[in-house]
């Protein structure tokens, strides 16, 4: 019998549960600078097995994908809260997809442009007295507020945003996302602690407005491209997709799609404002749309750009960690991988593999050229997930952070202010713990353009 990766042995009853809990990627980086490839963590009696050579990433999420489903301990416990497409797997997910991908094709994705633009100008316009009085703002809350409206309208349809109340309540839905899977213990949701009662409030909230967007989209005889309009096709096609389902759908669509890419804009503010050169540059190609971007065709003047945000989402991917587990036994690199056990592909670490990517914690942009990208083997770049399970949105993803940063750049100079406390919280999503910034106007002819304050 092939023997079990090689691993710290840990404490003798915990294993490596504090260090988890205290520092997971530390705790992860450290493990295999000093075993390889493929290790093992044990945790309490749970088995971790961590991949990180891009061959043995591919094995796992393409060549053998079928025998490693996402039910992890960790993502069980996420199922306690949602249950769409991203926490499912088998026959329900194969259909649930199914549905789902006509919304993220390219040609409809195009419809969501000018959505995109406009929710970004609106943003800007909200940004303009803190920037013209040189008011520092919470970055991180103001990213969030304007991709979570992005996410519902891309979603839901319609012509403006939620309230705050239904803003609100996406936050606590995220903010329990991100720390139930750490929790030794999550009492049942219907067990009245104050998390609890929060969480079955904004649950009640996101549902009464969700229910209206269903109802006022079942009453509406235009046909739409928008994730709600195929969930609907669906609800009368695939068995079982209630109303409950789908609400549970657009709900988990909310909470995953806007926090990753709020972040992986933030993490590109954040290495752009650390070099001046590049920021010029990446400015100069925002400006030379004169008001941005006007249609997804203008997306590829923008190459510096695009390369800067592929770099930060190789040092800084949100998804840093792709949970999975076998169905059966299964060998990797040698190794025997026991049926049952957590297999996890962590992109934080493949993007820093020094076999793939040399001198890995430097922002490099250039490694992003077309030449060096044809080169590079196919899972060494997986910020996005690979295989069938790969990310649905990551289209959108791209294209609604690049109209977001070339606006934003074009329009107003950027400070980040105390960048030295930046420090990333590995939850759910790779996160910064605070993005503070100062904005000051750049062109106040464009920004006198801009629509009235919203």
């Amino acid at each position: 019998m092939r023997p079990l990766p090689p691993g710290p042995s840990g404490h003798w009853l915990l294993g490596s549960m504090r260090e988890l809990r205290e520092e997971p990627l530390e705790l992860y980086r450290r493990t295999t600078e000093r075993y390889g490839d493929v290790v093992h963590v044990r945790l309490l009696r749970k088995r971790l097995v961590m991949v990180t050579n891009p061959d043995d990433v591919s094995h796992v999420l393409k060549e053998h994908a079928r025998n490693y489903t996402k039910m992890t301990h960790g993502v069980r416990k996420l199922r306690k809260l949602m249950e769409g497409t991203a926490v499912m797997d088998g026959e329900r997910w194969r259909q649930r997809r199914k549905l789902i991908n006509p919304s993220f094709r390219k040609d409809a994705l195009r419809d969501f442009f000018p959505m995109m633009r406009m929710a970004t100008q609106a943003a800007l316009s909200r940004w303009r007295p803190s920037a013209e009085g040189a008011e520092a703002l919470d970055f991180s809350h103001q990213v969030s507020r304007l991709t979570m409206e992005i996410a519902c309208r891309a979603f839901f349809g319609g012509d403006g945003p939620p309230g705050p109340d239904v803003f609100d309540a996406i936050g606590v839905l995220l903010d329990e996302a991100r720390v139930r899977p750490y929790r030794m213990v999550n009492p049942p949701l219907w067990f009245p602690n104050r998390a609890n009662r929060a969480y079955n409030r904004a649950v009640g909230a996101i549902g009464a407005w969700a229910q209206a967007a269903v109802k006022e989209r079942e009453q509406r005889d235009a046909p739409s491209t928008d994730l709600l309009s195929a969930l609907l096709r669906g609800s009368s096609e695939v068995a079982g997709l209630t109303m409950g389902e789908l609400l549970q759908e657009l709900q988990t669509f909310l909470v995953a799609a806007h926090d990753t890419t709020a972040n992986a804009i933030l993490w590109t503010l954040y290495y752009l404002s650390r070099d001046s050169t590049l920021r010029r540059t990446v400015v100069d190609e925002a400006r030379a749309l004169d008001d941005g971007p006007q249609s997804p065709d203008d997306l590829s003047r923008l190459p510096t750009l695009e390369r800067a945000f592929n770099e930060a989402l190789r040092l800084k991917s949100p998804a840093w960690i792709l949970p999975r587990s076998p169905l059966e036994d299964d060998e990797i690199g040698g190794y025997r991988i026991p049926k049952g056990c957590s297999v996890y592909i962590s992109p934080y670490l493949t993007h820093r593999h020094p076999d793939h990517w040399p001198d890995a914690e430097t922002f490099d942009p250039s490694r992003f050229d077309q030449a060096a990208c044809a080169k590079r083997h196919p899972t060494a770049f997986i910020p996005f997930g690979a295989g069938p399970r790969q990310c649905v949105g990551r289209e959108f993803a791209r294209m609604e952070a690049l109209v977001v940063l070339s606006l934003l750049l074009s329009h107003y100079r950027f400070d980040v202010l105390s960048r030295e406390a930046i420090r990333q919280v590995p939850l759910v999503t790779l996160k910064p713990n605070t993005f503070r910034v100062r904005l000051s106007p750049s062109r106040p002819r464009n920004t006198q353009s801009l629509p009235a304050h919203a």
